[in-house]
Order: structure tokens, then sequence, then C-alpha cells
């Protein structure tokens, strides 16, 4: 097996299949996949052309957004997030 630069975790989403994604391979331009127990590889520029389409998730749920947020719509999610850590802060 290819040694991993650092574990990732995230999911990625092709067509009806949902693959783990494991991590970048040390000294390699590509991706780690795993589904069902079997891995993969791809291609670093590959796997970023899967995050701009909205196919990676987010975080270690496999939960993806269907398109990229504007600007605007990033600055106001942040500031929704932010005033709803401060309510839960204080």
């Amino acid at each position: 097996m290819n040694r991993l630069q650092k574990y990732d975790g995230r999911h990625l989403r092709d067509g009806n299949d949902i693959y783990r994604v494991l991590g970048r391979v040390q000294g390699k331009p590509a991706v780690v996949l795993e589904v069902d127990g079997t891995q993969t590889e791809i291609t670093l520029q590959e796997f970023h052309r899967q995050v701009s389409r909205g196919n990676v998730s987010e975080g270690q749920e496999p939960i993806f957004c269907d398109r990229i947020l504007t600007d605007d719509e990033t600055s106001e999610a942040a500031f929704r997030e932010r005033i709803l850590h401060l309510c839960q802060r204080y």
C-alpha cells in the first residue's frame, strides 16, 4: 500500500458510489479512495475537480453541497455560524 501524507476521512460521491477519501499519496500527485475495502487512486487534479463540483463532503460525514457558494453566500454562512457559536458560548 502507498504511504499517505495525512489521513483525510472525507467522502467522494461518484454516481451512486460513495468513496472514503483516505488521503494524498506521499511523494505523488494522487489521492487514495476506498469503497467496500477496495482501494483505488485518482489524480490530485481529478480530486480537486471533484471538490469544485461539490462531490466531496465538507466534513467526516457523507453530506455533499450541490454547488459552490458565491462569496456573498460564503460570507453569510460564516456570519450565521459565528452568531450560533456565540449564542452557544454565552
